[in-house]
């Protein structure tokens, strides 16, 4: 209720006398939450209650542990047949040379002249054109 600088009052009911209230100038004391109060706790718990509690989370444990096994291993199986399908898709086909003969003479035409590489162009030229008309056939499939 006051301004900023206000702290808590402590206030106490007086039962020896009928209308007796009386306020404190004194801050309340603060609330501690010690370990000692949680430790007092503890020890009050039954031990029977314990080992029972320890059972209950042991078998939770290990029901989740057992739930993790199983989800990794169908993990791993999805992702090998993925990478199986993947291989085969991709990796594993084989595509017939195509110009062949013009590949080799391209290759054998650049052998013979290392330093004059233009000499190659008509070579290279009907490489291209090869390959472009092999393209177009594969793409009209």
């Amino acid at each position: 209720m006051g301004g900023n600088n206000s702290s808590p009052r402590t206030l106490s009911v007086d039962s020896s006398e009928e209308n007796s209230v009386s306020v404190s100038t004194k801050p309340a004391p603060a609330k501690e939450v010690s370990s000692r109060v949680i430790v007092e706790d503890a020890s009050k718990v039954d031990e029977d209650e314990l080992r029972r509690l320890e059972g209950y989370y042991d078998a939770k444990i290990q029901e989740i542990e057992k739930q993790n096994a199983e989800l990794y291993k169908t993990t791993v199986d999805h992702f090998s047949k993925a990478v199986q399908q993947v291989e085969k898709k991709y990796l594993n086909t084989s595509l017939p040379l195509v110009c062949g003969d013009l590949q080799k003479a391209v290759k054998k035409c650049y052998l013979d002249n290392k330093s004059q590489s233009l000499n190659c162009s008509a070579e290279v030229h009907a490489f291209e054109q090869c390959v472009e008309k092999q393209r177009q056939r594969t793409l009209a499939k």
